[in-house]
């Protein structure tokens, strides 16, 4: 599995996940290595968990499948702490 993490937002200005929440199940991802190599991959959920209830057991495993797990932040902005109060989680499955 590999995991990555990006900003919704930073500072006013859109972040490098900042349309994260509009991918479907069943769009394509494409990640591009240093080493000329593609992998693709296929949506297969996105869904929005409250900060205090991200399943981290279950988007940091280590066992199965290979999963690519793109995490930003969502729901809303709370002011006073200056933080989101969601993260939005997209999981992708790698095509064959």
């Amino acid at each position: 599995s590999a995991v990555l993490a990006g900003h919704v937002d930073y500072d006013g200005q859109p972040g490098s996940f900042y349309n994260l929440g509009a991918l479907e199940r069943g769009d394509a991802i494409r990640v591009d290595l240093d080493d000329g190599t593609t992998h693709r991959f296929v949506v297969t959920r996105v869904k929005r968990h409250a900060k205090s209830a991200l399943p981290t057991d279950e988007l940091f495993t280590r066992n199965g499948s290979p999963v690519l797990t793109l995490i930003t932040c969502g729901g809303d902005f709370d002011r006073s702490s200056g933080h989101y109060t969601d993260n939005v989680v997209v999981r992708a499955a790698l095509r064959g």
